[in-house]
């Protein structure tokens, strides 16, 4: 941009080279530096195995719920035609009667 003053004053530091920035550490730098890295990936490893022990909880869940719902259900109309006993099908019979008059 032309509007941005330019500095009078030369900044030194160390030039851009074609190597990596580790290359240019000392090695004390560069052994905190792949510490902190390590640790890092180290955090970062542990929060995606919760994350997806969680998903696996929560799918776990829903499925013990599905199923809960489908054992509450009455048994199908074929069963008291073809292989509920008798003793059953009076109990079943008289309980209801028992709710109706109360």
């Amino acid at each position: 941009m032309c509007s941005t003053p330019k500095p009078r004053t030369k900044i030194t530091g160390k030039s851009a080279s074609s190597a990596s920035f580790l290359s240019s550490m000392s090695a004390e730098s560069r052994r905190r530096f792949t510490e902190q890295a390590n640790s890092a990936q180290v955090r970062r490893d542990s929060i995606k195995m919760a994350k997806n022990k969680q998903k696996q909880i929560e799918r776990v869940s829903v499925k013990q719920k599905s199923t809960a719902i489908e054992t509450k259900k009455s048994p199908p109309l074929s069963y008291w035609l073809l292989e509920a006993s008798l003793t059953e099908i009076a109990k079943r019979l008289l309980l209801k009667k028992a709710k109706v008059n109360y």
